[in-house]
């Protein structure tokens, strides 16, 4: 016997329950914010930050904000002019997913994550800052390289399944395109 398996009578007692076809649809729409930058754009580490709702002025009220979802942080070397490796990964583009689902749950009034219904939604609310290290702001339009995306996954269970599999996610452009620092063709 393997010092992690269960002894046979054990396992027997420990067969899957599978969920009650009502506790959950079938299939549900998982909605990301894809963030993609130039890894020097701001000049320092900075952070976007994803909001849904209204963005509060002053910026040392962004992280604790009730329309604050999450971040996207970019770390980089304080003096990468001494560092051999950042001056060869100078264009270098990063990027990073805030996931929206539970926050849109919680904000939004919807019943639904479908996209009829959630991309009208997406496309009032939707909200990124940039924040530098040093607490100072960059406007996104100051930073042309960033793009934040919005994209659609279709998830489903199978039958019996505990996990979700994901189908081909979709990049929803309409969502932040003609916003500075939303979708824009390269």
């Amino acid at each position: 016997m393997s010092l992690f398996a269960l002894p046979a009578r054990a396992r027997a007692a420990q067969a899957p329950v599978p969920a009650p076809a009502s506790a959950y649809e079938s299939t549900y729409t998982d909605w990301t914010a894809r963030v993609h930058v130039n890894k020097y754009a701001a000049g320092c580490s900075f952070s976007v930050l994803i909001f849904l709702g209204p963005v509060p002025d002053d910026p040392s009220q962004w992280r604790t904000s009730e329309s604050y979802v999450g971040a996207h942080h970019i770390f980089l070397n304080a003096q990468p002019e001494e560092c051999e490796n950042c001056r060869k990964t100078a264009d270098a583009q990063v990027e990073g997913f805030v996931h929206l689902n539970k926050a849109i749950a919680a904000r939004s009034g919807l019943n639904s994550y479908d996209p009829e219904v959630v991309e009208p939604y997406l496309k009032e609310n939707l909200a990124w800052r940039i924040l530098k290290v040093d607490r100072t702001t960059s406007q996104a339009s100051e930073v042309p390289s960033l793009q934040v995306i919005v994209i659609a996954t279709p998830m489903g269970f199978d039958e019996g399944e505990v996990f979700p599999h994901a189908g081909t996610g979709r990049h929803c452009h309409e969502i932040t395109e003609g916003q500075p620092g939303g979708y824009h063709p390269h």
